[in-house]
């Protein structure tokens, strides 16, 4: 997958047996992460995906072919990595590239779309590919995202007495798990990298594509009167869930919008900025759970939990919740999400229901993804 940071390719290889997430009589699927390559993006492909103002229908339909190529390259890539052969392929989970997603504004039709031809991938691997999960689960009412809560009951199932996932990607999601699948939460938080990396490249006039470890941030002043006026101006963090938002919200308009407020642009903002990060990550767990459900503990994945101003953040701000990263649990931060989409295929074609209508609002579970035959 891709996030909507669009800095990379995530490719996870997986073995997997059984099915589905643990209940009584089925133990649930059981997954071995063999191998995890990152390809980057073209800078020239990056800038033409984020570039919302040109992406008409010519350029959409260009772009949906190119970034399938460029997952199927990925896969290659991540099958040398790891010594096998495409002949050890059973199936290919593919999340796309997402360059639109709802965010539940008044007005707006709720829709989603990514890109990145399943077919393609499926030709050039000659391995069947589930791509497309989530416009499905808006056809049955739902938000169409977070779609990985139901992974996350697979991936920590030996723990999820009174745990959450955090994860931070271009957005922040939180996934607080139970042994009933009916009781499992799940919602978007708000911001995440997205805004992040996008004020990161205007302050260091593109020498870097994110705040690596928060060092641009740390050290800067965090200006609280700005602070202040970011969270009185953000309707999202403060909608109760069902609720999912994207770069639509959270994107280039968003941080240009930061800039003219604070009237310029520099370390001070973007401290600033992850600060009001770290905020609606808490206070979307503060206001949106119930005292009963709030975990003992939040295991945090992604690329935000590499940067280590935010997590500080977070630590004061959650406490007296203990904050670790995913890969105190095995499961390795950027690998997650890819992790996920793995998990997503092989649940859809042994015939699991794939979608939580507790977390995304449908009016019911449904099979997510659409299957290109391969060879």
């Amino acid at each position: 997958m891709s996030g909507t940071s669009v800095n990379a390719v995530d490719c996870a290889i997986c073995s997997i047996s059984g099915h589905g997430i643990p209940a009584p009589g089925n133990p649930g699927a059981k997954v071995e992460l063999l191998g995890f390559t990152s390809v980057p993006f073209p800078a020239a492909l990056r800038a033409r995906v984020t570039d919302q103002a040109q992406l008409n229908a010519r350029a959409i339909a260009e772009l949906n072919q190119e970034v399938g190529e460029l997952f199927g390259l990925a896969c290659l890539k991540a099958l040398k990595s790891a010594g096998l052969k495409t002949s050890a392929l059973d199936l290919i989970g593919s999340h796309g590239q997402t360059i639109y997603h709802h965010s539940g504004i008044k007005g707006h039709r709720v829709a989603t779309l990514q890109i990145g031809d399943g077919d393609i991938i499926a030709e050039r691997l000659g391995v069947p590919v589930v791509s497309d999960f989530r416009p499905r689960d808006i056809a049955c009412g739902g938000e169409g995202a977070p779609l990985t809560p139901y992974a996350d009951a697979v991936l920590f199932a030996r723990h999820y007495a009174k745990v959450g996932i955090i994860n931070i990607g271009g957005i922040s999601n939180l996934t607080l798990l139970n042994k009933d699948k009916r009781l499992i939460v799940g919602f978007d938080l708000g911001p995440g990298n997205a805004p992040l990396d996008r004020l990161t490249r205007i302050v260091s006039k593109g020498r870097a594509a994110f705040d690596s470890d928060g060092k641009l941030a740390r050290g800067a002043k965090i200006d609280l009167n700005l602070l202040k006026s970011l969270i009185r101006a953000d309707k999202f963090i403060k909608r109760k869930p069902p609720k999912s938002t994207g770069t639509e919200m959270y994107g280039d308009l968003f941080v240009q919008r930061a800039i003219k407020e604070y009237g310029r642009a520099n370390k001070d903002l973007l401290a600033t900025m992850t600060a009001f990060v770290g905020y609606a990550i808490a206070y979307g767990i503060s206001h949106h759970i119930k005292r009963s459900q709030l975990p003992d503990i939040v295991y945090v994945a992604g690329g935000g939990c590499r940067n280590q101003f935010l997590m500080e953040l977070l630590e004061g701000l959650l406490d007296p919740l203990v904050v670790a990263v995913s890969d105190d649990f095995g499961i390795p931060a950027e690998a997650r999400e890819a992790l996920s989409f793995a998990i997503l295929a092989n649940d859809l074609v042994c015939g699991e229901q794939t979608s939580i209508k507790t977390v995304t609002g449908a009016r019911h579970d449904a099979r997510l993804g659409k299957i290109s035959l391969g060879a």
